[in-house]
């Protein structure tokens, strides 16, 4: 049905579902059937530029940090180390060292008389290894006198003042001579983490250590491809043009690259950090050269390497400007798949924890000690994380589920119509009342009553042939015989008629309820029987039982087609007038109980003169 303005509804929704099955058609693979790849990684120690950027030893009191007394960062030196000490591999991550604290506590017993402070005065700041044989050590390089402190707990020593060196104090029998000397790896930047890495599915896997453009096959037999790995930097481009191909060679990223690629470096303070604020700093600013927090070289970084794998360029995303370069150059990278790699930093504390070594050592004094030595290391930590992206092949399943999926889709626009129409405009919109109502003509009612009457009545005489106001199976198997003798025959042709109109009446005995004969019918037909009557003379069809069921889809009743016949007042009588708007007294007469001599006309305030309480129904079409 018409359902007006509303309807323009559809407008936006259909021209949304068409908009996004354009979308789904062009820009998605809707072809192919898609599984998440298993990353699998192979990475070891690189030198990268490691050694080049090695130089002397130095002092750089631009980066000098204070977090507590126990984690100073102050004046540390550029220590040459090797690459070995400098990388420490995990079964994913790899760990380079950036920076260093080495603590060192000896344990020695002052002998009788002597202090703490005398017994302490033994011990180098500089040189760990002291024997016996050990030349006399220059003065700035032992432990300082307690005057040195000024009664403070901790305070610069040694040569240019580099040992942090704590108060002796007395530890049962022994006293503790506590240092710590800071060490910046010299050349860190220059560490690298080498890398092989590849993806599988269920029906495809690649590896960046397949040469360009060629494929293998591994120890299953399974098609390996090549794959282009391609680095991406923080503003979502290709990093510093940085594309691998296998032939041969490995992936190497230095921790320069990694934190260039993030936007920052090693020397760098992060911008989104929550470091403590440096002690050495006042609550508005800091002494020149100091600065507020501690570069990335002090503290060290978390750097998440993600790997991305797609097998066809439409499956790649459209949030970076670096999958369009991919897509607009196909012939630096082919067709085939494609891994990103993505560096995503976490900037907080990045330390291995205490490494503590224990051994006996002998003083300058010739004192047997005890010797703690502990290297807390900061570095930057690369972190592999499992495996994204899409490898597809084509599949006609996929395909189906696309049709699908968008059948149902277009059957919203109307199920969404149907609930704003039943649902939101209320019981007393016209909709409404279109949908859950149909308006009828009460003349048009009352003559379909009297139709379904008369069309009843012309059957019934036809079937009850003794007109006993009831049709028993048997007369109506003498009705249905003729007309269905012919195709019996011809489908039971060994059958004799007998036989066939037998069967016949069983069928239509099961098709007649009990419920269809009243108890008095019943009643009537024992008595003419001679209490003698079969089940099947007791199914069939009253009368009274074929002329309800025959009207019965009617809103009327037959007691209000007796009303309407005979009504219970004038009063009703001149209100059908009133209705029809006829100003005719001839017309009164016919209906009975009028009193012409009281119709006043259709505008009349009475029609007839009645009481009020005649039992007149509103019944009248408005």
């Amino acid at each position: 049905f018409h359902i007006g303005k509303v309807g323009l509804l559809n407008v936006p929704m259909y021209a949304a579902l068409f908009f996004w099955l354009y979308v789904t058609l062009v820009d998605t693979p809707f072809y192919l059937h898609e599984e998440v790849p298993i990353g699998t990684y192979t990475h070891w120690a690189g030198d990268g530029t490691f050694e080049q950027q090695r130089g002397p030893p130095r002092i750089n009191r631009s980066q000098d940090y204070v977090f507590s007394d126990n984690f100073n960062f102050g004046r540390a030196a550029a220590t040459n180390h090797s690459l070995q000490e400098s990388h420490f591999k995990g079964q994913d991550n790899m760990h380079m060292i950036t920076f260093y604290h080495h603590r060192r506590e000896v344990r020695v017993k002052p002998t009788a008389g002597q202090s703490c402070s005398e017994a302490c005065r033994a011990v180098s700041v500089v040189d760990t290894r002291m024997t016996e044989a050990t030349p006399e050590v220059p003065e700035d390089h032992l432990y300082p006198a307690s005057s040195a402190f000024d009664d403070a707990e901790w305070t610069w020593a040694g040569p240019e003042g580099r040992a942090w060196v704590r108060a002796p104090e007395a530890i049962g029998d022994e006293c503790s001579c506590y240092l710590s000397t800071n060490h910046k790896v010299n050349g860190a930047g220059g560490l690298a983490i080498e890398l092989k890495h590849g993806y599988s599915t269920s029906s495809a896997a690649g590896s960046s250590a397949v040469p360009k453009g060629t494929e293998e096959e591994n120890y299953d037999g399974e098609t390996v491809k090549s794959l282009p790995t391609v680095v991406v930097d923080h503003h979502g481009r290709i990093f510093e043009d940085k594309v691998f191909w296998g032939e041969g060679s490995e992936i190497t990223l230095t921790v320069d690259e990694a934190l260039r690629a993030c936007g920052t470096c090693l020397d760098c303070v992060p911008e989104k950090s929550n470091f403590k604020r440096n002690t050495m700093c006042g609550e508005d600013d800091c002494p020149e050269g100091i600065l507020p927090s501690p570069t990335i070289r002090l503290s060290g970084a978390l750097l998440h390497l993600s790997m991305e794998y797609y097998s066809h360029t439409v499956q790649f995303p459209n949030n970076l400007e670096v999958y369009q370069q991919v897509r607009e150059d196909p012939d630096r990278f082919g067709h085939g798949p494609v891994a990103f790699l993505h560096i995503v930093p976490s900037f907080d504390w990045q330390s291995r924890g205490s490494s503590i070594t224990e051994r006996t050592v002998f003083l300058t004094s010739g004192a047997r000690a005890q010797l703690v030595e502990d290297h807390y290391r900061y570095g930057v930590r690369m972190l592999f994380t499992p495996a994204m992206g899409k490898i597809g092949r084509l599949d006609p399943n996929a395909v189906a589920n696309t049709v699908v999926r968008y059948t149902v889709l277009f059957q919203y626009p109307g199920i969404v119509m149907g609930i704003i129409v039943a649902v939101m405009l209320g019981k007393q919109s016209q909709l409404f009342t279109r949908v859950t109502r149909k308006r009828v003509i009460p003349e048009v009612l009352f003559q379909e009553y009297v139709y379904s009457v008369v069309q009843s009545g012309a059957l019934w005489q036809t079937l009850d042939r003794n007109r006993d106001g009831y049709v028993s199976v048997e007369e109506l198997g003498k009705v249905v015989w003729p007309l269905v003798r012919g195709q019996l025959k011809i489908a039971n042709p060994d059958i004799d008629d007998d036989t066939l109109y037998r069967k016949l009446l069983v069928m239509l005995d099961q098709t007649f309820p009990k419920s269809f004969v009243t108890e008095e019918v019943a009643e009537q037909i024992r008595t003419k029987n001679n209490h003698h009557a079969s089940a099947m003379d007791l199914h069939g069809w009253h009368q009274k039982t074929l002329m309800t069921l025959s009207a019965e889809n009617l809103p009327i009743t037959f007691n209000d087609f007796s009303k309407k016949v005979a009504p219970k007042s004038d009063h009703s009588c001149c209100r059908e007038l009133r209705h029809r708007g006829q100003d005719d007294p001839k017309l009164m007469e016919r209906y009975m109980g009028c009193k012409t001599t009281n119709w006043q006309g259709p505008d009349a305030e009475q029609d007839c003169e009645a009481p009020a309480d005649d039992g007149c129904e509103e019944t009248a079409p408005d």
